[in-house]
């Protein structure tokens, strides 16, 4: 084994039962779990490859936890991708992937997260210590990094139903969205959002 790498996470039990709390969600699901990353990726390395892979601008929230004792993630990410078919795309690009950036051996696996959608992802990490400092999660909004915060206090003013049921199923980011949903643009939420 490993000589020096302890895991500090390992023995910490779940509190939440993510599975309860989030089974609510309707739908086709948006965020994938990718797996069996190599552990000296940090969050810059990871999107990069994603993106070189062909995905910039198909997702709106990424999370790349991480081991900041060994200074290492641990080995799984959360994606949240900007429509169903960019997720099944994703899918079948990285299931099976080898990492291009690390002289590892580990093949990805992908598979559909237990926490779906842009909302509940902001949800679920917003409160938790996760959320701080420089390894947090994030959410991109015209190409830009914003933080949870921000996105959850615009959530907070939405008026309509979830993010995922105002969502149309686009092919390609950004197209198929009611004016001021993620994905066109203008933003989270907005006051001129039909839901009916």
């Amino acid at each position: 084994g490993r000589r020096g790498l302890e895991p500090h996470h390992a023995g910490v039990p779940k509190a939440t039962d993510l599975a309860g709390k989030f089974a609510e969600h309707c739908g086709p699901p948006t965020t994938v779990m990718l797996r069996n990353i190599p552990n000296k990726y940090v969050q810059d390395v990871l999107l990069e490859e994603i993106d070189d892979v062909g995905f910039r601008g198909a997702y709106d929230f990424f999370y790349l936890p991480m081991d900041i004792r060994n200074n290492a993630n641990v080995g799984y990410a959360f994606v949240n991708l900007t429509s169903n078919a960019e997720f099944q795309r994703f899918r079948q690009a990285f299931e099976g992937y080898q990492f291009k950036r690390a002289a590892s051996r580990k093949v990805a696996a992908v598979s559909p997260a237990t926490v779906q959608g842009l909302k509940a992802n902001v949800q679920n990490l917003l409160r938790k210590r996760v959320a701080q400092g420089e390894h947090r999660p994030f959410v991109l909004q015209q190409g830009r990094r914003v933080e949870l915060d921000d996105v959850a206090s615009e959530l907070e003013r939405c008026d309509g139903p979830e993010l995922d049921e105002v969502r149309e199923s686009p092919a390609r980011p950004g197209e198929g969205y009611p004016p001021g949903v993620v994905g066109d643009g203008s933003g989270v939420c907005g006051p001129d959002v039909d839901v009916a």
